[in-house]
């Protein structure tokens, strides 16, 4: 046996609860502990550990119960997206950034899979906007950064627009 298959300590399928799944489909994935080749009682429920999808995506992060609960780092391989940050039951939660497949990012707060709190989206074309977020909506005190003729938009922003 290989040390990666001596490691194995779990298969399933999962709700990948990331943006790039909002059907919430279940994907199957193989959870391949990170450490010693010692298996350890906790690992497979407890942990830092290797989720591979059928898909192509891998998660490796820390674990709990089988849901990302803490530190982990999402790479969508189809899609070319990537999330590093805090996952709370298999959800994006707290700190974290993602960077988008067309090359744009965000980096900030998030609640349940959502951009929400303080954070800042750096568009594609350079434009930055900083500020408040609800539910992946711009909301609140923020400022629109336009990147080529340098000016910038500030004040309440309301479903996405700053009235």
């Amino acid at each position: 046996m290989s040390e990666s298959e001596e490691n194995v300590v779990g298969m399933g399928s999962s709700n990948m609860s990331d943006d790039e799944n909002e059907d919430m489909e279940q994907e199957p994935f193989q959870i391949v502990y990170e450490g010693t080749s010692a298996k350890l009682a906790h690992v497979g429920v407890d942990g830092k550990a290797t989720a591979k999808f059928t898909n192509g995506d891998v998660y490796t992060g820390d674990y709990q119960n089988f849901l990302r609960n803490g530190k982990g780092e999402y790479t969508f391989k189809a899609v070319k997206a990537k999330y590093t940050g805090d996952y709370v039951d298999g959800k994006k939660n707290g700190a974290g950034a993602m960077v988008y497949p067309d090359g744009s990012k965000y980096s900030g707060s998030w609640v349940d899979n959502k951009r929400h709190g303080f954070g800042t989206y750096t568009f594609a074309n350079g434009d930055r906007y900083c500020g408040n977020w609800e539910k992946d909506v711009r909301q609140g005190e923020g400022t629109y950064l336009y990147s080529a003729s340098q000016t910038q938009l500030t004040g309440q922003f309301e479903n996405g627009q700053c009235i």
